[in-house]
């Protein structure tokens, strides 16, 4: 696993929300950040949920939400999988010997 990779999924594991925050949390350029992310998911690291589809509407936050687009928005957050836990318990480890 690439570096970038690690630390995406541990960004991720303490509540990163997007890929555009990401990049510049880890000083990485967006597209790198997007990859990291399409290869956890396709190591079974993160899974995917999108959540709207119009629930941005009648939020009260959604006039301070930087993620509401109006009627029929939709977020796509990442969720670290069983998997995806395992692996930063052992990225964690080797870093503390």
């Amino acid at each position: 696993m690439e570096e970038l990779e690690e630390r995406v999924l541990e960004a991720i594991a303490h509540g990163a929300l997007d890929s555009r925050r990401l990049s510049n949390d880890l000083g990485a350029e967006e597209e790198d950040v997007k990859r990291a992310i399409f290869m956890l998911i396709a190591r079974g690291m993160l899974r995917e949920e999108i959540i709207g589809g119009g629930s941005c509407t009648t939020c009260p936050l959604r006039f301070i939400c930087p993620y509401s687009k109006g009627e029929g928005s939709r977020l796509r957050a990442y969720v670290v999988t069983d998997k995806g836990k395992e692996v930063i318990t052992r990225i964690r480890a080797r870093r503390d010997r």
